[in-house]
């Protein structure tokens, strides 16, 4: 029934993506599951409570049970109308980031929507980082398979070793950071390239990377050191709109938010960092949530690693 040629049965069908013939069957709502106890009849796998659940309803059906998709198994689901904005019947609960989500998913043909929403779960495939300002143009041509590899010592000059650089140094053994963390000597050489930078300058690299503006100097030469050496980091893949922070060893070897070491936390920042006290657990990468026009969407995602994306080397 599909496009503009199609051979319908029904004599009142005037042609169209969804005529009157295919209205007969079903359509689709669109929501976010309350509580984590759905499972998607294609898949078998769970629905998450911040996941788009697609749900068809079937007008002849002999029960009120419904079956129920993920996004990508309710666009290729075969022998069920197509996901459009036609047999897409009602929507609800759904923040900024989900509704942008469900748009694309009606833009975007079949096989292009479940590409990209696969892309959206998985998160951008990772980047070699970008390379160090003062290294030699030979070396930039260097590429990494993964964040985690060891990074060869640079040949810059020896500086004066800093208490909170002692503690970056100091092995798996004794650190108790996760032992999967980055080689943090690149981040550390890298926040000696651009110690004099303005933060005027710094606050356009990393608005040109998507990354967070707020803080102190030593936030902000933390921040773009860190895009430097390693990668862009992307946006939440919990909320899709949460720009995702990095934690560092404190003193005692323990993840520690930057605004713990470097002071500098103010207004929302402040109010988010007194919830670092409530996390029995912390890992290398977390997020905050997001303002939704003036509402905040509050997100507690973490993970030890995430996928890196090219970093922008120029405002």
């Amino acid at each position: 029934h599909l496009g503009s040629s199609h051979s319908c049965p029904s004599p009142a069908c005037r042609g169209g993506s969804f005529c009157g013939s295919m209205a007969d069957l079903g359509f689709w709502e669109v929501d976010v599951p309350k509580k984590a106890n759905c499972v998607c009849n294609r898949c078998g796998k769970s629905i998450g409570t911040d996941e788009l659940r697609f749900q068809w309803c079937q007008v002849a059906a002999t029960t009120d049970k419904r079956q129920q998709f993920h996004a990508v198994c309710a666009v290729t689901a075969p022998g069920l109308l197509k996901v459009t904005k036609e047999t897409v019947r009602k929507s609800s609960g759904l923040n900024k980031a989900q509704r942008d989500l469900l748009n694309n998913i009606f833009t975007a043909p079949g096989k292009a929507a479940a590409s990209a929403l696969f892309a959206a779960a998985k998160g951008a495939q990772a980047a070699p980082p970008a390379t160090l300002v003062a290294k030699a143009a030979s070396a930039s041509k260097r590429t990494r398979t993964s964040i985690q590899e060891a990074v060869p010592e640079l040949p810059l000059k020896r500086a004066r070793v800093t208490p909170q650089q002692e503690i970056l140094k100091r092995p798996a053994a004794v650190s108790k950071a996760r032992p999967q963390m980055e080689d943090l000597s690149e981040f550390e050489a890298q926040k000696e390239a651009i110690q004099g930078w303005s933060n005027d300058k710094l606050k356009k690299l990393l608005q040109a990377n998507d990354q967070s503006r707020s803080g102190n100097k030593a936030l902000l030469v933390c921040k773009c050191a860190d895009g430097i050496a390693f990668g862009k980091l992307p946006r939440c893949p919990k909320c899709y709109g949460g720009k995702i922070k990095f934690r560092l060893p404190g003193p005692d070897g323990s993840l520690v938010s930057l605004f713990r070491l470097f002071g500098g936390a103010y207004g929302e920042d402040k109010e988010n960092d007194k919830r670092e006290d409530q996390v029995s657990q912390r890992k290398r990468y977390y997020c905050t949530g997001f303002f939704d026009d003036d509402e905040k969407q509050d997100c507690n995602w973490q993970a030890d690693s995430v996928e890196r994306e090219s970093w922008v080397s120029s405002s």
